[in-house]
């Protein structure tokens, strides 16, 4: 489908750097044209501007003009590209909640080439995930360019955009899935090969939950017989009660997750040391979240809950308390 525009602009003359820039202006003015609601406009020019950035590096490669100016100024106006539809959807959206996946996408959209980047500055090439740039371009292009010929044929015209709205949610999951995934694949190859007896980070991650689940369970049935049978204060069953499951996670982390030899009281004083941060991450993060009135309390938690685990019980307690 592309040959015949490919054939015009290789004996056109044009320079791959004017490509680029064309490329550039074409989905400056996509994002433009989605800020005011002109989806199929935003759509079909989103997609020759994409076409055109594959055609740029083509021509240079076919004219023997390939220079790391040319190389740098093409990956760096990419992310404006890629950019430009995203913040015009995100000023489109801007009173709805649509606007937070649009955000979602456009960071997904700039962490899958900044972690390709810097695997490639540390030696290390990274080129895994589903949803790299070719597929952003085409499901972001389509979505826009179709959507309101689908909605006009059926009869039922919403200013919405259903496919819009789906593309973008997957979009901003797929996008910072990808991400991750060249993230680990990046630090499994700086790490080395796993010694020998350690299980898989993912392995850990199932264990490590279902060690803070058994754990949470057993808190709060200690609370409720300290509280209902007992008759003591909510406080300081409480605290009982946090103590005893802390217990619980600690032993089965350390003798099932990690495997972890060596003295129990150094890494039960370690372990101390990153749960008593953790309430406090916690405690601060829900305080935060629900400065917004529109977040529940029951939501903020459990983001707050996982956010902590993954990002500091998690590795803490594979680097720190059991290393």
């Amino acid at each position: 489908a592309v040959k015949p525009l490919w054939a015009v602009v290789l004996k056109s003359g044009l320079p791959a750097t004017g490509i680029t820039m064309l490329s550039a202006l074409l989905g400056a003015a996509s994002g433009f044209a989605a800020a005011s609601g002109h989806f199929a406009l935003a759509g079909w020019v989103f997609l020759f501007s994409g076409i055109l950035d594959t055609l740029d590096g083509r021509v240079a490669r076919a004219r023997n003009e390939v220079t790391k100016a040319g190389s740098a100024i093409d990956s760096i106006l990419d992310r404006y590209t890629d950019s430009a539809a995203l913040i015009g959807l995100a000023w489109y959206y801007r009173e709805s909640w649509v606007l937070l996946p649009t955000l979602l996408a456009l960071f997904g959209g700039s962490m899958v080439p900044y972690v390709r980047a810097k695997g490639e500055s540390l030696g290390v090439p990274v080129r895994g995930g589903q949803l790299q740039r070719a597929e952003r371009v085409l499901i972001l292009g389509v979505s826009l360019a179709i959507s309101p010929a689908i909605e006009a044929a059926v009869g039922h015209v919403r200013p919405t955009h259903g496919l819009v709205v789906t593309a973008l949610v997957f979009l901003a999951v797929g996008s910072n899935v990808t991400a991750i995934a060249r993230l680990v694949e990046l630090l499994r190859a700086l790490r080395g090969p796993r010694p020998a007896g350690q299980r898989r980070w993912s392995t850990q991650v199932l264990l490590g939950s279902v060690a803070a689940t058994l754990a949470t369970v057993f808190d709060y049935g200690i609370v409720l017989e300290l509280v209902t049978k007992i008759g003591m204060k909510p406080a300081l069953a409480t605290a009982i009660g946090a103590a005893a499951g802390g217990l619980l996670n600690f032993h089965l982390n350390r003798v099932i997750t990690y495997r972890a030899a060596g003295a129990q009281l150094p890494q039960a004083a370690r372990y101390t040391v990153v749960s008593a941060m953790s309430a406090l991450l916690n405690s601060g993060g829900v305080a935060v979240l629900t400065m917004n009135p529109q977040l529940d309390f029951r939501a903020a938690w459990w983001i707050v809950r996982g956010a902590v685990f993954l990002l500091w019980n998690l590795p803490l307690q594979r680097i720190y308390v059991f290393p």
